[in-house]
């Protein structure tokens, strides 16, 4: 912690002081006096390139009132200075909540968010690859690849052989429309309520990709989330209208696009998640989140579109209800 402080300090021009720690996981995250103002520090505790992208995104996102403000970055250690947002709660906290009026409001006001967000980084793209250095600024192709993989390898402890079309549709399914930065792991969780409204914070996944990808979100919901409580329909359309009306214009074929992305990450998520079903670990660790087989069996139900993934999607669904029975996926509970 010394260390930190003491270079993030010097990237800072100024002595921290009152250093405290607020969590710790992939990140050390501290909150530490600045003078007369506080600031947050986040140094990573792993390898991977979740820092590349995280510093990268945030340096493109300066001046984005929607994104957590770069204050000062120091290399040895590697740390961020951020700035301090508050306690705030964040969009989880409403939807984790028992007021369904809050929760909607909530929503709403995060699918804005991260509308705006992206409307102001549509001309960002070179400027993020270029921090990445050698990092891909869009993962999407690596994802459906390695989801396919998996799939191949452990349905048939399903009884579920996928075909080649199937797989060879999986792989090749990309989604297109207008592109924008993106946190890249949009979840409820990853923001902060200020004052002017949900700042939000975390972009160890940032990538440019096409917007279909954050907009599919609400309707698979929430892929890379724990807390993956399915919505009520009325709900996600306002929240999507929301980000709509934050993004502007999009071409008359976004919808086709927001299918795909939507089925997509009903793929990556299956490849993420049917090892640990299969393995035994079905619940989600620490936290209060449905078991994945529930969210799981609701995405491939739901996936929308027709041919060779639609019929996989199907019959995985029928064969994990068939070896591990069915359970419902409930609503948030703000909706109950």
């Amino acid at each position: 912690m010394d260390r930190i402080l003491s270079a993030a300090g010097a990237a800072l021009g100024v002595t921290l002081t009152e250093a405290h720690e607020l969590s710790r996981g992939r990140s050390l995250v501290l909150r530490a006096r600045a003078g007369d103002r506080s600031v947050v520090l986040k140094a990573p505790l792993q390898t991977g390139s979740g820092p590349a992208r995280e510093l990268a995104a945030l340096r493109v996102l300066r001046g984005v009132p929607d994104a957590v403000p770069l204050l000062a970055e120091a290399d040895d250690p590697p740390v961020l200075v951020l700035a301090d947002l508050g306690d705030g709660p964040s969009l989880a906290d409403a939807l984790l909540g028992t007021d369904p009026t809050v929760a909607e409001a909530a929503l709403g006001d995060w699918a804005a968010t991260l509308g705006r967000l992206q409307a102001a980084t549509t001309d960002r793209g070179e400027a993020f690859a270029a921090g990445l250095g050698p990092l891909p600024p869009d993962t999407s192709a690596d994802a459906l690849a390695s989801a396919a993989d998996t799939l191949a390898r452990l349905l048939p402890q399903l009884g579920v052989r996928p075909t080649a079309d199937a797989l060879d549709e999986l792989r090749t399914l990309r989604v297109g429309g207008p592109a924008a930065l993106t946190p890249g792991d949009a979840c409820p969780d990853n923001n902060v309520l200020t004052p002017d409204g949900y700042v939000l914070i975390d972009f160890e996944w940032a990538e440019f990709r096409p917007v279909a990808w954050d907009a599919a979100y609400l309707r698979v919901p929430w892929p890379t989330c724990w807390c993956s409580w399915a919505l009520p329909d009325q709900v996600v359309q306002r929240a999507l209208d929301r980000w709509l009306a934050a993004i502007g214009p999009l071409p008359p074929d976004f919808d086709a696009e927001l299918d795909r992305a939507t089925l997509a990450w009903t793929f990556i998520s299956t490849g993420f998640f049917l090892p640990r079903i299969l393995d035994g670990t079905d619940f989600v660790q620490n936290r209060a989140g449905p078991v994945r087989r529930a969210f799981l069996h609701h995405r491939l139900r739901t996936a929308p579109g027709t041919g060779p993934l639609l019929d996989l999607a199907a019959e995985t669904a029928i064969a994990l209800s068939r070896e591990h029975g069915v359970d419902p996926l409930p609503l948030m509970p703000a909706f109950r």
